[in-house]
């Protein structure tokens, strides 16, 4: 028999999502689903196609009847899916967003539910960093979050770092735990034959600019003129430019790949990138290509003020840099030493563990 039984309110989530925030929600929904009995509600959004606005119909009454005639459902909500977080046109979706909250946490008074928001990122500061069109106010953006977050019995946060940015923006304290990205375990899938020698840096994630790119390939370009034996595989979305802009023999765009092909590609690599811009949005979130890596056996490279950073001198996992070509590329160049690198793939498999899903969740269910 299962233990507890959730509602779990989201967006609709393509089957083949390999990376970022939503993949930290399948990995949880995935696991929970193995110890509790699952009630999928799809939230409405403003591209959803019309078979999913049907579903959505059909289950909105069950989840009504489960609220008012059930007792101690655990409702778990997607914070990203919210269209309050950053992408709702109009501000009258927020305030039937409020209402929805009004009526569980009123149904949760009565019949012992409980309300959890799961916060894997922060989309309003994503969208300032990477340059995306905003279409809410930082005014209304903190006003409905201090309703919605005082509604929630329990906040979980991808970062202890997230969770005091946003208690110092609400200007109040919160309720919440860490509760960190996380994976499944990737040890049924073999490395990649790659067959030569060369020292393999790996990038997984979206190609644009934005994040860091230009740095990591313009300045391991620079890094190979001291060591011809280094290599760069990209692997993610919308990196077609790359193969016209750097032509070269030692970079490999891979193109989008599934997980399993993704984590083959990295476990036959040495050490994965990470070179956010220094700024607040990336400085505060630990990203899922963190765990990625490091179920990948991977040792990484990133900034020494990130999250990320914290992790890798704690433990001893790879190599920070200061945001400047010199630092990355003298990390790039030390990381090639083997005595150094084998050190940082033992303390690898060593927290492994800790970044299981099933591992993770055990604090919070």
């Amino acid at each position: 028999m299962k233990n507890n039984e959730y509602i779990i309110v989201q967006n609709i989530i393509p089957n083949n999502i390999t990376e970022g925030g939503s993949m930290r929600f399948v990995n949880i929904k995935d696991e929970l689903s193995e110890n509790s009995e699952i009630f999928l509600m799809d939230f409405f959004n403003k591209n959803l196609p019309s078979t999913n606005l049907l579903s959505f119909l059909i289950k909105f009454p069950i989840l009504i009847t489960k609220l008012l005639f059930q007792k101690k459902q655990r409702i778990l909500f997607n914070y990203s899916n919210l269209p309050l977080t950053h992408f709702a046109s109009f501000e009258f979706l927020n305030w039937l967003i409020i209402i929805f909250f009004i009526f569980i946490k009123a149904a949760s008074l009565i019949k012992n539910h409980r309300i959890i928001i799961d916060i894997e990122d922060l989309p309003r500061e994503q969208s300032k960093a990477l340059g995306y069109k905003l279409y809410i106010t930082d005014y209304s953006r903190t006003k409905f979050e201090k309703i919605i977050f005082s509604l929630a019995d329990e906040l979980w946060f991808a970062s202890d770092s997230m969770a005091k940015y946003e208690m110092k923006l609400l200007k109040k304290d919160l309720n919440y735990k860490v509760v960190h990205n996380s994976s499944k375990s990737f040890d049924n899938i073999e490395p990649l034959n790659i067959e030569n020698d060369n020292f393999k840096f790996i990038y997984a994630g979206t190609m644009n600019k934005e994040r860091g790119l230009k740095f990591i390939i313009e300045n391991f370009i620079k890094a190979s003129k001291s060591n011809e034996n280094i290599e760069l595989h990209l692997c993610g979305k919308s990196g077609e430019w790359i193969k016209k802009r750097y032509p070269s023999e030692n970079i490999k765009y891979w193109g989008p790949l599934n997980e399993d092909k993704a984590v083959s590609l990295a476990k036959s690599c040495d050490i994965g990138l990470i070179a956010y811009p220094d700024s607040l949005y990336f400085n505060i979130i630990l990203p899922a290509k963190t765990i990625f890596y490091i179920m990948s056996g991977l040792p990484i490279i990133d900034r020494n003020n990130t999250e990320t950073g914290n992790l890798i001198n704690t433990h001893n996992i790879g190599e920070t840099f200061k945001y400047s070509d010199k630092s990355f590329i003298d990390a790039l160049l030390k990381s090639t030493n083997n005595d150094n690198i084998k050190i940082k793939k033992k303390n690898i498999l060593i927290i492994q563990k800790n970044f299981l899903t099933k591992n993770v969740l055990k604090s919070v269910t």
